[in-house]
């Protein structure tokens, strides 16, 4: 727990501030399930759907399967404006929900959707980013391009450790880091990685995000976050960050 104490204090130094909104009750007119869930399949199938409609939408920094398989979408700013935006953001939901092919006759009560509010990560001093402490899991990248790389971890741990999707992409400008991509911390995907094993590669595409675009030549970080957990709410987290080269 201290570990995650570590984490939290360093998260507020780089001036981030989340403020979990949890619906319950009634809510931009709708009657909200605050402990409703959704099925692993039903969440993959919903954030596939939603995520580029959302970012192209509204102002939004992401969108991810979160903790017990619930949508958690973060929104750029806390505000006056804030409620509004979600409640727009629902009605969005709502009309998506009854009218996407994909998601048309699902039963999702709109509680599954969390909303969390963030004051935007701009910048971070080059030397000021999350590692990984010696004597844990390593992360190593390869085929770097424009569009995206792959990576892999290598455990020489006795201890088994997971990760999920999310990712996130710094830009290095002076000597500062500036944020490229939105990032959920939270997913729920619970990839394994195996003591004493080299991770299997997996491929991490961003064009999507940039649409269709890629990334100039410079220096950039790419960093994963995973976490060692012991028992059902005590784990300890960890963010592996690697620097890389485009030419």
């Amino acid at each position: 727990m201290k570990s995650i104490k570590k984490l939290i204090a360093k998260i507020l130094c780089v001036g981030m501030v989340m403020i979990f909104l949890v619906g319950c009750g009634t809510r931009g007119g709708f009657d909200i399930d605050e402990n409703a869930t959704l099925s692993m399949r039903d969440s993959e199938i919903v954030h596939s759907v939603l995520s580029k409609m959302l970012f192209d939408n509204f102002p939004i920094w992401g969108v991810g399967i979160g903790l017990y398989n619930r949508i958690i979408i973060s929104i750029k700013r806390y505000d006056e404006e804030s409620e509004e935006v979600i409640n727009e953001i629902l009605v969005f939901i709502n009309e998506t929900i009854n009218n996407h092919p994909s998601l048309r006759g699902m039963d999702i009560n709109l509680g599954a959707f969390r909303f969390e509010t963030a004051g935007p990560i701009i910048r971070v001093p080059v030397d000021d980013y999350y590692d990984v402490p010696e004597g844990l899991p390593v992360m190593h990248l390869t085929n770097m391009t424009p569009y995206g790389l792959s990576f892999f971890f290598i455990n020489e741990t006795e201890m088994e450790f997971i990760y999920g999707s999310d990712f996130r992409i710094y830009a290095r400008e002076g000597n500062m880091w500036r944020l490229l991509n939105p990032a959920m911390w939270f997913t729920s995907e619970g990839i394994s990685m195996q003591p004493l094993t080299t991770t299997q590669s997996r491929n991490v595409d961003w064009s999507w995000y940039f649409e269709g675009e890629g990334l100039p030549p410079g220096e950039y970080k790419f960093t994963k976050g995973f976490h060692f957990s012991r028992a059902p709410g005590d784990f300890d987290a960890f963010t592996a960050s690697q620097r890389f080269m485009l030419e």
